[in-house]
This record gives C-alpha cells, structure tokens and sequence, in this order.
C-alpha cells in the first residue's frame, strides 16, 4: 500500500490519530486532498468530539454511564446552539474570587464540572468528558487550547477502534479517511459561512478541491453539497464570493490560474 512519507500537511488532530494507528491501518493518501495542512475552526473541533463520542458510546459499560455520558453531551450541544462566550470582565472577577453569573458563566462551569473525571470510568465516557473540555475551553475562549482535548480524545477512540476490530464499530481505517474528510468540510464551512446571509451554510457532502490562496493558506474551495449541486468559494473582482450552481457553472468561476487543478481534481470522480 503507498503511505505517505511525510505528515506535514495533516492537521494536527488527524496526525496524532495517524501516529497512534499501524501505517497499515492507514486509508491511502494523499491526506488533505495533497494540499496545504488544514485549518479546523475551533467550534469545528468541538463538533468532532461529539463525533468521538458517538462512535464509542457503544462501549459505555452499563446504563450509568450512558446516563452520564448523555448529561455530558447535551451540556456540549447546549453550547454549540448558543456557541457565547465568557465576558472577560466576568472572568477576571471569577479568577479573584467571585463568582460566575451571566448564562455563559454558569454554561462554562456545567461544561467544566463534565469535563472532569472519575476514577474507574471507561474509556468511552472519557472520550465524553474531552468533548465537554473542548467546549469548556472555547466558552472560556481558550481557542488555542481546543485541540489540546481533541489530541487527547482521538488517542483513546484509536485504541478502541484497534480493540474492538471485527466487531460493530467503524473500522479504524474508514474512521481515519473520514476524519481527514470532516476536518476538510469543516474547514470549507468556515470559509462559507461569512459568504452567505446569516451564515447559513449548506450540508457539505465533499470536499473536491483545495486551491492554494499564498503563503501556504488554502483560500479557494469547491465542494460537492448534499443536493447534488456543487459550491465554489473564491474571489471574484476585489471580494470574496460563493458561487452555487451546477458543476460546469462552478467551474466558470474558477480564476483562470487556478482552473487547471481546479477542473482536474472536480473531473476526477466522475
């Protein structure tokens, strides 16, 4: 099977799962559609920790921990609907003393008091609490530190994936393709959003292209929606702009120093 030699261009999270996992076990690359490392937007993050804990919740040992594990995650889907913040001024009078009062304060507190574990748990709820620490630390605004809760997570749903192999949980490998795709659809959304009015993005089904925007950033994306249609995130003029419509309509958007790639990696699944 080819592997990739190198690692570079995987996000962080992806890496860390590729460097816990056999190079066997891994899908074929190019990871990242052979593009620049990804950027996840740390509300995305927490999203894959829902995803973690969905996908070991199969393994929570009895109905206790299933009970706690639901109390935990819907703490973190409570905070993905509001997606607030801690005032700062709060926060500062918190870390002298007082105490939390505004609705973010108290959701913080409830998403910190998830995060933290118990002696004894299993693995799988523990893969809960990192999704309720990833939560707690954007409630916080510690973007910087999501991923910190994300690494740790995605270590342990490795390990689970590897021990249960044959059984009902996606295999491993199938679990490392698509969390290079959801990282990729994750990234594309974020670029979307400020696009298009209320930042009501539409269901990614695929990620198709990547175009390179300088400096090693990716700028321009084309992806496949769920309806069919197809959706193009590039500059048009002086602004950036979301062209939607149907595939050759995408393409005619696409800058001309970049249609090249752009068409082949597009033409490339039919």
């Amino acid at each position: 099977m080819d592997t990739p030699v190198s690692l570079d261009s995987c996000h962080t999270i992806l890496k860390t799962a590729l460097q816990a996992s056999a190079p066997e076990t891994w899908p074929l690359g190019p990871f990242a559609l052979g593009g620049p490392r990804p950027v996840c937007p740390a509300v995305g993050q927490v999203e894959l920790g829902l995803w973690f804990a969905s996908l070991v919740a199969p393994l929570l040992r009895d109905k206790v921990e299933q009970a706690e594990a639901r109390q935990v995650l819907e703490q973190v889907r409570g905070f993905l609907a509001e997606r607030g913040r801690v005032p700062s001024e709060e926060w500062n009078r918190y870390a002298h003393g007082g105490t939390m009062q505004s609705r973010m304060g108290l959701m913080y507190q409830r998403l910190q008091a998830c995060s933290e574990s118990v002696r004894g748990e299993s693995e799988a709820l523990a893969v809960a609490r990192r999704a309720a620490g990833a939560a707690a630390s954007l409630c916080r605004g510690k973007d910087d530190v999501v991923f910190v809760h994300l690494n740790a997570s995605v270590g342990r749903v490795v390990r689970l994936l590897e021990g249960a192999a044959g059984g009902a949980l996606m295999p491993l490998r199938d679990f490392l393709a698509e969390l290079d795709a959801r990282i990729l659809r994750l990234e594309c959304s974020a670029a979307i959003a400020p696009l298009v009015p209320g930042g009501a993005v539409p269901d990614i089904a695929e990620v198709l292209w990547r175009g390179d925007g300088g400096k090693g950033r990716v700028l321009h994306f084309i992806a496949r929606l769920s309806d069919g249609t197809y959706g193009l995130v590039t500059k048009l003029g002086r602004r950036w702009a979301w062209v939607h419509g149907n595939r050759d309509e995408v393409l005619a958007s696409v800058p001309d120093t970049l249609f090249p790639e752009a068409a082949r990696a597009v033409m490339k699944e039919d």
